[in-house]
């Protein structure tokens, strides 16, 4: 697993997105591609432009994403069903078009 480039933040992650690092990390690799994580804990860009929206949980250390572009045919779906499947109801795992959002939100 590596990050995007040097912009990429990991500082203050969450020990629960680390599992998710894990499992992302496994899954891609199972689907031939290496995870890079495109999104971590950084709030604004080098610019003072805001990176996420009202209420991300990003700068908490509680959201990462994933580049996607790389999946052929349908295996970007396959690979959000898995993480959905293997992460569970606590993690929010959402397909968008240009990457993979993983946030843990507990739910009871």
């Amino acid at each position: 697993m590596k990050r995007k480039d040097k912009s990429v933040s990991l500082i203050g992650i969450q020990p629960e997105m680390r599992v998710v690092m894990k499992v992302v990390a496994n899954v891609y690799s199972k689907y031939g591609n290496e995870a890079v994580i495109t999104a971590g804990t950084e709030a604004f860009d080098k610019n003072g432009k805001l990176l996420h929206s009202t209420g991300s949980l990003h700068p908490f250390g509680f959201a990462l994403d994933f580049r996607t572009y790389y999946f052929e045919g349908n295996n970007k779906s396959l690979v959000t069903y898995e993480l959905r499947e293997i992460l569970g109801k606590n993690y929010d795992v959402v397909l968008h078009a240009d990457h993979l959002h993983i946030e843990y939100q507990r739910h009871e």
